[in-house]
């Protein structure tokens, strides 16, 4: 059995790099991850606070949740207009199928 020639450093820094998401994908899953959590802290915290403060506290709550619609429909956007990275060579075929499966059904529904 014969294993296969290491690749070097700089071709696998290189080949690994053009297998991840986009800065930009990266940069609005993030924001829209955080915008979610504060956005669910918020909501849940309203009622604990001041009377006077309950109002400006749903209004945030609010403006958080369009800004957080408009950066899904710009993400959905920007996943229709560049492919992700492919999955690894060394995944099972039963890995990669719920990928299309799962997809298909959020399309679909």
């Amino acid at each position: 059995m014969t294993t296969p020639a290491p690749v070097p450093l700089a071709q696998s820094s290189t080949a690994q790099a053009s297998w991840r998401y986009t800065h930009t994908a990266m940069l609005l899953h993030w924001i829209i991850a955080v915008l979610v959590i504060g956005n669910v802290v918020l909501g849940l915290s309203a009622d604990s606070l001041p009377d006077d403060w309950v109002r400006p506290v749903i209004d945030t709550h609010k403006s958080i949740g369009i800004t957080v619609l408009c950066l899904v429909l710009l993400r959905i956007l920007w996943r229709v207009s560049h492919r992700p990275p492919p999955l690894p060579a060394d995944f099972p075929a039963w890995e990669r199928r719920p990928r299309t499966s799962r997809i298909s059904c959020c399309i679909c529904s």
